[in-house]
């Protein structure tokens, strides 16, 4: 895809993604009236978005901090930490343990 028609999408896409979900149907057929793929390329990002909100409902960084906040935690693998489980220790040094 060229980069003037990515920046006319990405364009659109940050006006209607502003706009109630209500209106944005009527803005883009307004708006792309005589381009029907344009319309067709931000209505898809736009479900991309609304598919992608509820992916990770709470960061883990939340369980994490909770957990700091109580002290020190020890994870181990096979532990959870809210919905996630802990596979197995990828590195630790001075500012932390991943």
């Amino acid at each position: 895809m060229e980069s003037d028609r990515w920046r006319q999408i990405e364009q659109l896409y940050h006006e209607v993604s502003e706009l109630e979900p209500a209106r944005r149907g009527p803005y883009l057929q307004e708006f792309c009236a005589a381009d029907s793929s344009l319309r067709r390329e931000v209505e898809s990002l736009l479900a991309r978005e609304e598919q992608a909100q509820g992916f990770i409902e709470v960061p883990a960084l939340e369980y994490v901090a909770q957990d700091l906040a109580a002290g020190t935690p020890e994870f181990t693998a096979g532990q959870t930490l809210g919905r996630y489980r802990i596979l197995s220790l990828l590195g630790k040094g001075g500012m932390g343990v991943v």
